[in-house]
């Protein structure tokens, strides 16, 4: 499983997929419905920052530190 998440200056969003693509398009769908709920996100910030999305693979019980499996 893979985890795709960003940071932006206001929120932290994540979201999770079978396959890095599967969270990486979630992770788009999930922001368009945040542009959607507040009204005053803007559409196109994840591609305008799409290097900035980090894809995390990961496995029930695994721990994190600071985003750093333990």
């Amino acid at each position: 499983m893979y985890k795709a998440s960003i940071d932006t200056p206001n929120w932290g969003f994540e979201a999770y997929g079978n396959t890095e693509a599967e969270a990486r398009e979630a992770l788009k769908q999930g922001w368009q419905r945040h542009v959607s709920q507040t009204g005053d996100a803007a559409p196109g910030y994840l591609e305008e920052f799409e290097e900035d999305i980090m894809i995390q693979e990961v496995a029930p019980g695994m721990v994190f530190r600071d985003l750093e499996p333990l």
